[in-house]
């Protein structure tokens, strides 16, 4: 077995005039094509993941009865780049507040000192000068563990879904560590047609709890920098990551591909890259308008995974391949760009570098 650890780095940014109006357009193109098409042709997917579960409001051409799934995450990636483009047309979250989160069935943990898993991020975070001082990290699980009403009238039972993410407003970076939403839980106990609470999806919870560690301590919640996701399994993701190495092993700083290429689409298309997507996109009014530039990915050898994994509790095995993400962003507000970077950091069972 040859494991591996990969990793990538993704940058949003305000696109230039002219690659912003050529995105502009395609999506558009995109939206009449799918219009003008009989109503049999079109198919309304939707994504079903641990981190988030969101239908799509971009038709999606079925060109093949069967696609493959990197051809599939290119189609996804680009309509997401759509809905992080569109100045309109995405539905903006009106879950924003701890009580909507409350009424929805969901209960808030504070877990203090357990900073272990930082040393899996100890790269990346030397990399952009990071630092992770307990006086300004936080570590909240918020856990679906009560029924709720949700606006339909249905009684909506517990999923025991937890999203357990570290906070650190000072530096403007979150660290997904384990999340496992609703839907995941309901397909792993083999319920059919489950009734869900009003509030799912990781992108709502996460920002709440942003917005009321901004509020709390004083800070601008628009300051978000880095999103780092650990401990997320998803085989689609790492098959993707591989396709796009080529089997080739690439450390730090890895292979750049662009969102005007086919790897960069796909990369955004992964259900470990729409997450965040879908954090930005359904909150433009508080983050403002941030667009993907490019993802750059890499690849590492087992023997780092492990020292990461000893160091960071041994919460995973040496034999584990790893995988990662990180970006950057800019904020358009009138002529001034702010830069914004997130990432996220995958473990996987997988062989084949």
């Amino acid at each position: 077995m040859n494991n591996c650890s990969y990793s990538s780095f993704y940058k949003f940014s305000s696109m230039g005039r002219i690659q912003r109006f050529t995105s502009l357009v395609l999506c558009f193109l995109i939206f009449q094509l799918a219009l003008s098409l009989p109503a049999e042709v079109l198919v309304l997917e939707s994504f079903n993941e641990s981190l988030n579960t969101q239908p799509l409001s971009i038709p999606t051409l079925n060109y093949l009865s069967e696609r493959d799934t990197y051809s599939d995450a290119i189609d996804k990636g680009l309509n997401y780049l759509c809905f992080l483009e569109f100045p309109f047309g995405t539905r903006q979250s009106i879950y924003t507040t701890d009580d909507d989160l409350k009424k929805s069935g969901w209960d808030r943990y504070p877990v203090e000192g357990a900073l272990g898993k930082f040393a899996n991020l100890e790269p990346a975070f030397n990399r952009l000068g990071l630092t992770y001082d307990p006086a300004d990290t936080v570590q909240i699980t918020w856990q679906h563990d009560r029924e709720s009403q949700n606006t339909k009238g249905q009684t909506a039972p517990p999923s025991e879904a937890a999203y357990i993410n570290y906070y650190n407003l000072r530096h403007g970076y979150i660290v997904a560590e384990s999340n496992y939403g609703p839907a995941f839980w309901f397909d792993e106990a083999g319920i059919q047609n489950p009734i869900y609470a009003d509030v799912t999806y990781w992108s709502d919870v996460v920002f709440v709890e942003w917005q009321s560690q901004g509020i709390d301590r004083g800070l601008d919640i628009r300051e978000l920098n880095y999103v780092f996701r650990t401990e997320v399994t998803n085989a689609d993701t790492i098959e993707v990551i591989q396709r796009i190495l080529g089997g080739k092993v690439r450390v730090w700083p890895g292979v750049d591909v662009q969102m005007s290429d086919a790897a960069g689409l796909a990369m955004l298309g992964t259900p470990n890259g729409r997450g965040v997507a879908w954090l930005l996109a359904t909150h433009k009014e508080q983050f403002g308008k941030r667009t993907i530039e490019s993802v750059t990915v890499r690849a590492a050898r087992a023997a780092r995974a492990a020292r990461a994994a000893g160091a960071g509790g041994g919460a995973t095995q040496a034999t584990q391949a790893r995988t990662g993400g990180l970006g950057r962003a800019r904020e358009q507000k009138g002529n001034r760009t702010r830069r914004i970077e997130w990432a996220y950091l995958l473990n996987n069972a997988t062989s084949g570098c």
